[in-house]
């Protein structure tokens, strides 16, 4: 895959779909929890594409004035060297929090995310 460019809207409603956020830095256990905060005033829906080597949680959270955190709008367990898409359609709101939690016991050494937003 070609390396894509990872754009901020600025304006206007997202048309398609926009890479957001990319991340293939694992996760260690000090570490245990990637937080990653995304504007979506311009986006209808989030598609989060996400693989570990070992089992994680995926959380994303409304946040409704930009940084305190409501409640979670959808956990869902990746299971390890298991490669998955979650689409998120109810985003309503202009920033969301995803959240993604080691809870395997171990250190990753594979892990990738793309983030996209789109209409």
């Amino acid at each position: 895959m070609p390396d894509e460019v990872i754009v901020k809207p600025s304006g206007g409603r997202i048309v398609g779909s926009l890479l957001l956020e990319r991340s293939v830095t694992p996760i260690f256990l000090a570490e245990g929890t990637r937080v990653i905060d995304i504007e979506t005033r311009h986006v209808d829906r989030l598609t989060i594409d996400i693989k570990s080597d070992v089992a994680c949680t995926l959380q994303m959270i409304r946040l409704p004035d930009g940084s305190n955190e409501g409640v979670a709008s959808s956990v869902v367990n990746i299971a390890a060297n298991t490669p998955a898409t979650h689409s998120y359609t109810d985003v309503q709101c202009g920033w969301m929090r995803i959240k993604i939690i080691n809870t395997s016991g171990s250190n990753m050494s594979s892990f990738s995310l793309y983030i996209r937003g789109g209409a």
